[in-house]
């Protein structure tokens, strides 16, 4: 749904303006918590902007709101691409950007928007950066990863612009300290989720059926991208190891394949299905690509397992705690933020299948277990990761940046009367350069 860009705001309006800068034509996770936090901004307080591609293939929560004025553009296209050629194209077609970031700049100016908010994907902090020089409006960036040893220039210049980095859990902002980015940056909030989509319910036996599985067999879910850090492999010897014991639980693995996260950039789902042959199991295991119906999915399920490497705060985890199903996850990154372990869940440490197969083993035999971790483990979601105490995070921290930046400009002022003549100088990226 787009609506026009609105005329130039009346002076007497107080309220925060806030720019969303998405360039990805594709909803993923990370879309859908800053579309999260855009279309639930209170806008008694809040005017709230999102540019977005044109082309962008699926609708986002940002759409859906009366309340968020969309700008449509074209936002260049991803260097990500096989050849040198491609790239070589893909960079000519992105000349367009400039002529993005000059309109966007004089919107900017014209509705007062005083804070901008991104991803780090590099155009998204390439248009963030470069808007937030020419304005002056803060740059806020949200960081969703855990540094895995790749430090683009682009994310260094972005974070030394940054006024704040959103951190979606301690173990992301640390990955970031660690390598020298300032922690007084960070505001850590930790994604949240719809309760009333992701609830406890009543399973669905059609559900269960598509998916041939017994109605009194035991189903486990495994969603997320298909790539080797979310623990797919790690899945499937644990599924091997149970079998020779005895158990045979149908298990959904659910996700995009992901060939750029593999050596020679082939298809992870072909080497999982391979993976599954090898082990024979490949008659308990079904693969699927990303599905709309997670809820159901989820209430149909006996385990949900999230085994990844590292995971900063997977959006999958909230869900399956909010759906009050068992949860298996590890403790890699900030899962142990979000999950006591043997209170609301179970924790074993990342790529180990023996420890996963056990814990695996002792939810499937125990339903009195799986319900009681699934009761606590709703309760948390309550209390702690709902989509409204995500948005009254982010929207204190964009009214303390508004609020310091107005201090600034002040103090800056006063200095600027007092040396009247004279300019301070200061570092063209306003912070110190991280330590590599």
């Amino acid at each position: 749904m787009t609506r026009p860009a609105h005329r130039r705001v009346a002076a007497s309006d107080a309220r925060l303006g806030v720019l969303f800068v998405n360039t990805k034509t594709e909803i993923t996770p990370i879309q859908q918590v800053h579309a999260a936090i855009a279309a639930h901004l209170d806008p008694s307080r809040f005017r709230v902007f999102v540019v977005t591609p044109a082309d962008c293939d699926t609708e986002a929560a940002w759409d859906l709101s009366p309340d968020v004025t969309i700008w449509r553009r074209r936002l260049g296209v991803s260097l990500r691409a096989s050849s040198l050629a491609e790239r070589l194209r893909a960079l000519i077609r992105n000349l367009s950007l400039i002529r993005d970031i000059a309109d966007l700049s004089l919107r900017i100016r014209a509705h007062r928007i005083r804070i901008i908010h991104t991803a780090t994907t590099p155009r998204d902090v390439l248009m963030g950066v470069t808007l937030s020089a020419v304005t002056g409006a803060r740059l806020v960036i949200h960081w969703h990863d855990t540094f895995w040893g790749r430090y683009p220039l682009l994310w260094r210049i972005g974070f030394r612009r940054a006024t704040r980095i959103f951190a979606v859990s301690e173990a992301s902002k640390l990955s970031l300290v660690a390598v020298g980015v300032p922690a007084e940056k960070f505001t850590v909030i930790h994604n949240g989720v719809d309760l009333d989509r992701f609830r406890p319910r009543t399973p669905d036996p059609a559900v269960r059926r598509a998916l041939r599985a017994a109605p009194d067999g035991l189903l486990v879910l495994m969603p997320g991208r298909l790539c080797p850090g979310k623990g797919q492999a790690e899945l499937l010897a644990a599924l091997a190891l149970l079998r020779a014991r005895g158990l045979r639980p149908t298990t959904l693995v659910v996700g995009k394949d992901d060939p750029w996260s593999t050596p020679g950039r082939r298809s992870h789902r072909a080497h999982l299905e391979a993976l599954a042959r090898q082990l024979g199991i490949d008659d308990q295991v079904q693969f699927s690509a990303p599905r709309a119906d997670m809820p159901d999915l989820m209430a149909a399920a006996d385990v949900v397992t999230v085994p990844s490497w590292t995971e900063p705060c997977g959006l999958v985890i909230l869900e399956t705690l909010a759906s009050g199903r068992a949860l298996l996850g590890t403790t890699g990154g900030g899962t142990a933020e979000l999950i006591d372990t043997e209170v609301d869940g179970l924790l074993v440490p990342p790529r180990d299948s023996s420890s996963l197969a056990a814990a695996l083993e002792r939810l499937l035999t125990d339903a009195a277990l799986r319900a009681d971790l699934g009761a606590r483990a709703r309760r948390k979601a309550e209390r702690c990761f709902s989509t409204r105490r995500m948005v009254a995070d982010a929207e204190r921290a964009y009214l303390e940046i508004a609020q310091d930046g107005a201090a600034t400009g002040v103090a800056v002022a006063s200095v600027a009367g007092a040396r009247a003549g004279h300019r301070a100088a200061r570092h063209p990226m306003g912070v110190r350069r991280p330590q590599p």
